[in-house]
């Protein structure tokens, strides 16, 4: 699985919303994955490559706590004093000059101001930065006691803009190059230059899956099968109804100790479609969740993402698709990525 790696803390500042800052080296915290959406799709971003992140209400609600008088029916009845909810949106600007406005998951940091010129002064603790989704308060507290972080700047010049991500492909015949986030299973735009080259818009550091495609073959890179986890999987998948009615595993992949799980399938639809000119198919990628690794917990569809897709008149037309491990982890030379000899 390709990834573009992470950096080191950096120099930046942080400003809370009563006016207060705090210049330091600033770095997520350990474990700290920046998961954010900007309406249509979920991306890691980059710590190394942002310029900005700002923080700014989008909502403000007083809520009350209430309680279900009669069992069985809607109505409620609030009760107590009236508490704040405020909810967050993110303006993201990157070291390009790129902007993105969206809604950040909850993301910690800590700011380390360092030491001081003073030897007298006493020293400053390191600080923890939470970013929050939605902020709750206390009943009757007011909007402006619920202090926020506002901004998050970086005085560095950070990683150089995420460039597009070359790729060279040694077999001829590869017509189309697909990338696909993990975090939001997005596909990238793709173009093919010329023969054997292609140019994927940058991913903003996400970890990616990568397939390619020559007439009927595809290939998409995967790890070693896990014979367990793919037939735990194949239950699932048959569960999983959907427009397409025929549904085949072609791979099951998790990190260790991970419960979310990812599956490659070769989707088609056998019965007729109104209006259509043949039956759809599609290679793609499902999400799951794992409720425990207990044999028997709940498996929940948690997203999903395309690879390919295409028209099959019978079954003999669908695509040939085999993984491959060489294309789960590729070789990076002269900048390119390099798929083949």
């Amino acid at each position: 699985m390709a990834r573009i790696p992470a950096e080191e803390p950096r120099p930046g500042t942080v400003q809370w919303s009563n006016g207060e800052t705090v210049t330091g080296a600033i770095a997520p915290v350990p474990g700290t994955t920046l998961q954010f959406h900007d309406g249509k799709t979920l991306l890691t971003l980059d710590f190394a490559r942002l310029r900005e992140l700002r923080l700014v209400p989008e909502k403000e609600t007083l809520e009350r706590q209430f309680r279900m008088p009669e069992a069985g029916k809607a109505f409620r009845e609030e009760t107590g004093a009236p508490y704040p909810l405020r909810q967050f949106r993110v303006q993201v600007v990157f070291t390009s000059g790129e902007t993105a406005s969206g809604h950040l998951y909850t993301s910690a940091f800590t700011v380390d101001p360092g030491g001081s010129d003073d030897p007298a002064a006493p020293p400053v603790p390191r600080r923890k930065v939470i970013l929050l989704a939605k902020q709750q308060g206390r009943p009757g507290d007011a909007f402006a006691s619920l202090i926020y972080p506002s901004r998050i700047s970086f005085s560095d010049a950070g990683a150089a803009p995420a460039q597009p991500l070359a790729v060279r492909v040694a077999d001829p015949a590869v017509e189309e190059f697909a990338a696909v986030t993990r975090d939001g299973l997005a596909l990238l735009e793709s173009t093919r230059p010329m023969p054997g080259r292609f140019t994927i818009a940058s991913g903003l550091g996400a970890e990616l899956f990568l397939a390619t495609r020559a007439g009927t073959r595809i290939t998409v890179g995967w790890p070693a099968a896990d014979a367990a986890l793919e037939a735990r999987m194949t239950t699932a998948l048959a569960d999983a109804a959907d427009f397409f009615d025929d549904r085949k595993l072609l791979g099951a992949w998790r990190q260790d100790g991970a419960l979310d799980v990812f599956t490659l399938v070769l989707l088609w639809r056998r019965s007729a479609v109104t209006g259509a000119a043949g039956h759809p198919w599609q290679v793609g990628l499902m999400r799951w969740h794992l409720e425990s690794d207990e044999a028997g917990a709940r498996v929940m569809l948690a997203g999903r993402g395309e690879v390919f897709r295409g028209l099959a008149e019978t079954a003999a037309e669908l695509p040939q698709v085999t993984c491959s491990a060489a294309l789960w982890q590729p070789q990076v030379a002269g900048g390119e990525l390099v798929v083949g000899k």
